[in-house]
């Protein structure tokens, strides 16, 4: 390449290149930026969350292979399943449905809830929280008979029935004490794009709940039962005794939280 044919195309890099990276940002802040992703600013605010949750006993040895070490189950055999139908009205407005596992986990002083694994049946609530917390949520369907008192939700995957509850529900009562929603830990894995290499992330993360309050309760009784789904193999864990059961009405907000724990920084 002559020198004056590269000065020349030194000078169209320099008029031109301003002109394409300025069209570049046309889509910033849409799903099709180039520059970065897009998710809805936080705090994603839920208004009007119903609840439905299941407590029950099961086994140790599984509930200990379901939370990641370095975190400790507080109560080493008690699991409970929470049905929620969500309401996010900021800064966005978004109904959802999600079912979860959740048990009490701690890490030294810091304790709150360890979710394993989440369903939910709206894409746009799956992604933001994966990337951002690390959430392991993942599609669900789900089938919600509400007939008074009794309520029966019905949850599959894939075409694979993976749950089945029935509630029994006594009155609507306001709670006159508020507990306090503790963080979420989460484990927040993304793989390497390097066939058999270490991942890109591996951590404990917290999500923090912020503003929560209970509007409305109801107790009740219920049943519980799971199916063998080969990915969703939850049949493995045992249901020794239903330890509590109600429904409630709530309001939060979801903000930024922290890295609590980093594998590959240990390791190094």
């Amino acid at each position: 390449m002559s020198p004056k044919f590269k000065y020349f195309f030194f000078l169209v890099l320099v008029i031109i290149g301003p002109i394409f990276n300025s069209y570049s940002q046309i889509f910033d802040g849409t799903n099709l930026s180039s520059s970065k992703p897009y998710f809805s600013k936080l705090p994603y605010v839920f208004d009007g969350s119903e609840s439905y949750f299941i407590t029950f006993k099961t086994d140790s040895a599984i509930l200990r292979e379901l939370v990641p070490v370095p975190l400790n189950p507080l109560k080493s055999d008690e699991l409970t399943v929470v049905f929620a139908k969500h309401r996010i009205v900021s800064p966005t407005m978004l109904n959802y449905n999600e079912a979860y596992f959740v048990t009490t986990a701690g890490y030294g002083l810091a304790f709150g809830g360890f979710i394993p694994v989440l369903y939910l049946d709206k894409i746009e609530a799956i992604t933001p929280a994966r990337e951002i917390w690390g959430y392991n949520k993942v599609g669900g369907d789900f089938e919600f008979i509400e007939e008074d008192s009794l309520v029966t939700i019905i949850l599959s995957r894939m075409d694979a029935l993976i749950m089945k509850a029935t509630f029994v529900l006594g009155e609507t009562f306001i709670p006159e004490e508020q507990s306090p929603m503790g963080p979420v830990f989460n484990l927040k894995y993304i793989p390497s794009a390097i066939e058999n290499a270490p991942p890109d992330v591996h951590q404990i993360t917290t999500s923090i709940i912020a503003d929560g309050k209970t509007h409305t309760m109801r107790l009740g009784t219920a049943t519980l039962e799971f199916f063998h789904s080969y990915y969703n193999p939850v049949d493995k864990i045992p249901i020794k005794e239903i330890t509590g059961a109600g429904y409630f009405k709530s309001s939060f907000s979801m903000v930024y939280g922290d890295v609590l724990y980093d594998y590959l920084k240990e390791k190094d």
